[in-house]
């Protein structure tokens, strides 16, 4: 989402969906908080679930982005741009010393995490104490180094380490930092960006084939996008505003061609959690790459099960819990 000023004090907000449209609203940032702002957004498209997650905002010139809270209004935002600024863009001819540079005195392992502290002040201030668990998780996800290749590989090289971050943090910058942050609680930015669902997807252009003749049974309307991130699938049709998403769990199989994609998923529904298959299949040049990055993440995903499974029970990794074993890319009809 960005936006800009004019005359009359009205902000010319233009807000960017997933699959790369947008909608501009004139709106008065003084008033319109996070969730005014879904709300007329809402109306303009006529979508029907108006619970808003999150906006994420940035300026045009400026390669940064700022989570816009339920509560915030605009204003606050731009008020406050210069700070958020300083704490995400390292500005030209600054005498700041870069957190990495340690003093003499600031040297050895606490001298490392107080750098990790500093570095990863921007998500520590959105934190309170009181969840530091929480704060720390989210610092280490954030300090990830790699993130950028979708492998997320821990920050902090032990949990020794982690535990060693925590005492430092408590002694050096819980007062500060409470001071700062910011009157949503930390659980629930963390709740909000972990249903972010959609973020990091990679998107291929489809063309969705019904599997019905009857124009009002089919779900999509034709031209579609395919998502693919570590959470799962997610279909989007542009037109309708339309998104489907499926967690890897519920995917049986997939199949593709230079010219199509298939897919199927385990579908449960009522109070006696009935299942039954759903397939899709789409129009597209893109099948392999699509099957590829499907191969990977799913791969991703199952040693993360598997990993969890061993630190909870104990027991060698062997097959998941949950995991579908016929999940798989499979060389026929997913009608078969």
């Amino acid at each position: 989402m960005s936006g800009s000023t004019s005359n009359s004090g009205q902000l010319m907000v233009r807000v960017y969906f997933i699959d790369d449209t947008h909608r501009t609203l004139m709106i008065d940032p003084n008033t319109v908080t996070g969730d005014k702002l879904w709300e007329m957004v809402s109306d303009k498209l006529a979508i029907k679930n108006k619970d808003a997650e999150c906006f994420f905002v940035w300026a045009q010139s400026d390669e940064i982005e700022w989570l816009l809270y339920n509560h915030q209004t605009m204003q606050e935002v731009i008020n406050g741009w210069d700070v958020i600024r300083k704490r995400y863009v390292e500005q030209p001819g600054s005498n700041e010393s870069s957190p990495n540079n340690m003093s003499p005195r600031s040297t050895g392992p606490v001298g490392t995490l107080r750098g990790k502290i500093a570095s990863l002040s921007p998500t520590l201030r959105s934190k309170s104490s009181a969840n530091l668990n929480s704060s720390v998780s989210q610092a280490d996800l954030n300090g990830a180094d790699g993130k950028k290749t979708g492998q997320i590989v821990s920050s902090f090289p032990t949990l020794g380490d982690k535990a060693q971050f925590k005492l430092v943090y408590r002694a050096t910058s819980v007062l500060p930092l409470a001071q700062e942050r910011s009157i949503i609680s930390p659980e629930a930015y963390l709740e909000t960006c972990q249903r972010w669902v959609y973020y990091g997807s990679t998107f291929f252009k489809a063309k969705y084939i019904p599997s019905t003749t009857s124009f009002f049974l089919q779900e999509f309307e034709g031209k579609v996008r395919l998502g693919v991130n570590g959470y799962g699938v997610h279909i989007i049709d542009p037109k309708a505003m339309k998104i489907v998403s499926y967690h890897y769990r519920d995917i049986v199989c997939w199949d593709s061609t230079e010219s199509s994609f298939t897919i199927q998923f385990l579908i449960t529904t009522g109070s006696k959690q009935q299942q039954s298959k759903k397939a899709y299949i789409f129009k597209t040049q893109q099948g392999e790459l699509i099957n590829d990055l499907m191969h990977d993440w799913m791969a991703e995903w199952e040693h993360e099960v598997k990993k969890e499974k061993q630190n909870t029970s104990g027991a060698p990794a062997g097959s998941a819990t949950g995991l579908n074993s016929s999940a798989k890319s499979s060389s026929s009809s997913v009608y078969s």
